[in-house]
């Protein structure tokens, strides 16, 4: 069931596909200060929801972080599906980074 039973009487007009991160990293990286995320996977499987547009609060930027070299097959149309960690953007919009940081309890 995708839904309540509110929303099958009254479905949402627009829905978001939403990819899911791991909690924020306690601590920033020593370098960039930046927080570091990863995808939340259950198994191999990446953990998604759909959702009305509605519900969605906030958007965030993420910098990919691929490790100690970027391999050579990525490119700008598929770092975003082959990179597992991210650092969080906090420079690109700080007051939602804070109230994210808040509300995640950092």
């Amino acid at each position: 069931m995708l839904f309540g039973q509110r929303e099958r009487e009254h479905p949402p007009q627009h829905l978001a596909y939403v990819e899911w991160f791991t909690p924020f990293s306690a601590n920033p990286e020593p370098n960039s200060k930046l927080y570091k995320v990863a995808r939340a996977l259950h198994g191999n499987s990446r953990i998604v929801s759909i959702v009305p547009v509605t519900s969605v609060v906030q958007s965030i930027h993420l910098s990919p972080l691929p490790g100690p070299a970027i391999p050579l097959d990525w490119s700008s149309q598929t770092i975003l599906d082959e990179c597992r960690n991210f650092l969080v953007n906090s420079f690109s919009d700080h007051h939602h980074t804070y109230q994210a940081f808040e509300f995640s309890g950092i």
